[in-house]
Order: structure tokens, then C-alpha cells, then sequence
């Protein structure tokens, strides 16, 4: 349970928003979290929060799935 307690403050951006503060990296060290870690957690939540909002704004869709597995099997033949 500690492990999943550690990771509460890793949310606080999807809580309250896109910043993260001094308040919140300095409560990930009290759980062990080292810079490297909150560096390598930070630098790929950022990239996909900016691509889900050029996805949003560029109105891109997901493909389906079962379009997609039909489509590579197409391709492959």
C-alpha cells in the first residue's frame, strides 16, 4: 500500500490542473522519489498531455480496432 501512496502527489496534475510546484516534487522525495524519477515520470505525462490537446484541437478520431486489424491483415497479403 505504500507504493500506491507514494504515487498520490504523481497526480496532482490531472487533479488541479497542469502545474506542478516545489510543494509537490519535495513530497515525492519523502516517499523516495529521486529528481531522475520525477524528471523521467514529468517528461512523458507532458508529452502526452500535449498530444492529447493537439489531438483534441486538430479533431483527430482513434481508429478502430477491428478496422485496423483488418486493415493490416489487407496490407499483408
Amino acid at each position: 500500500m505504500q507504493r500506491l501512496q507514494s504515487l498520490d502527489p504523481a497526480d496532482a496534475p490531472a487533479r488541479q490542473g497542469t502545474s506542478t510546484g516545489d510543494e509537490d516534487v519535495a513530497e515525492l522525495r519523502e516517499h523516495g522519489w529521486s529528481d531522475q524519477i520525477v524528471a523521467d515520470t514529468v517528461g512523458p505525462v507532458a508529452l502526452n498531455l500535449l498530444t492529447g490537446s493537439f489531438t483534441l484541437g486538430a479533431g483527430l478520431e482513434p481508429v478502430p480496432a477491428e478496422q485496423s486489424t483488418k486493415e493490416k491483415h489487407d496490407h499483408a497479403g
